[in-house]
């Protein structure tokens, strides 16, 4: 369904993405890992349209969305969340999701845009939750109103950065849950990077692994798991190394900050997640990833801003 094929992405003298590609079957849930820094969120930036790639092709069902701005990628089917949480506060659950699916994906009347709405609540969990204001739900509900709001979009391919980080084990669990259901009961494929390793080894069908911003790993999470090549990118050691693991049950070390005398490197472009909730064309900015200008120019899932290679390093 889904075919990239020799994707590059530069940002002056760094390579972020070098010519990697993968394919991703209908219904298929492929997970993407790799320390901080490793191209993973420029991947999906290229895939949808947010940062166009120098190189390589993008299509899902043989229609090529290499060139395509983000709100041509959400109505061919292609849905992402963030890392960053960015719920409309002073709205209700509902009105988040409804944004969703009036301004993603294809366009549609308001009631059956409501149809689509409450569906998706009840299929992430939120539907007893829908009344009350995004501001007043803990993290892991508020990561569910983002999925939620990106399923409204009626994607045929779900892309999902990091959800899992910020939760607790137990909501980490039940998110996992959630996603197999989204595949099993709406046939979406999914991509899904995550730190949380322990929970996309349970979740996905198979395991893609980047490390500086080549694709330098692919299989079953067994397969990957018992990968030397792997424990040493992730964990900076190899079996000669005690701090490396091969069951890769947890996350990277973060970057350290910077200081005045040693600042940060430069790794990957940040995710610019963050739309203005006063438009009405921009409401379902947190699910594309596109210029939110104008709704039926530029689309609705999208940043304010575009991407900047600067902030990578503290992921």
């Amino acid at each position: 369904m889904l075919e990239v094929d020799g994707i590059t992405r530069t940002y002056g003298g760094l390579t972020a993405v070098d010519d990697v590609g993968f394919t991703v079957d209908a219904g298929e849930i492929v997970g993407v890992i790799g320390p901080n820094g490793a191209g993973k969120t420029t991947l999906f930036n290229a895939i949808t349209g947010v940062d166009a790639p120098d190189a390589g092709r993008v299509s899902l069902r043989g229609e090529d969305l290499t060139d395509a701005r983000p709100n041509a990628a959400c109505r061919a089917g292609v849905a992402r969340t963030f890392q960053s949480v960015r719920t409309f506060d002073e709205s209700t659950v509902r009105e988040n999701v409804l944004a969703g699916a009036l301004f993603g994906g294809q366009r549609r009347d308001r009631d059956a845009a409501a149809r689509a709405t409450e569906e998706a609540l009840e299929l992430v969990g939120l539907d007893d939750d829908a009344d009350r204001h995004a501001s007043d739900l803990p993290i892991a509900a508020r990561k569910r109103v983002e999925l939620a709001r990106a399923l409204a979009t009626d994607p045929e391919l779900l892309l999902l950065d990091e959800i899992g980080s910020g939760l607790t084990p137990v909501e980490i669990d039940e998110l996992t849950d959630t996603i197999r259901r989204i595949r099993d009961e709406r046939d979406v494929a999914v991509v899904w990077i995550e730190h949380v390793t322990d929970a996309l080894f349970r979740g996905s069908d198979r395991v893609l692994v980047l490390e500086n911003g080549s694709l330098i790993a692919e299989g079953t999470p067994a397969e990957i798991r018992a990968n030397d090549r792997v424990a040493e990118a992730y964990l900076g050691g190899g079996d000669d190394d005690p701090a490396a693991d091969p069951t890769l049950d947890a996350p990277a070390t973060p970057d350290a900050p910077a200081t005045p005398d040693a600042p940060a490197t430069s790794a990957e472009p940040a995710t610019t997640d963050s739309a203005a909730a006063a438009d009405p064309a921009v409401t379902a900015a947190a699910t594309d990833g596109g210029d939110p200008t104008t709704a039926d120019e530029h689309g609705t899932r999208g940043d304010a801003s575009p991407p900047r290679p600067d902030d990578e390093a503290t992921r």
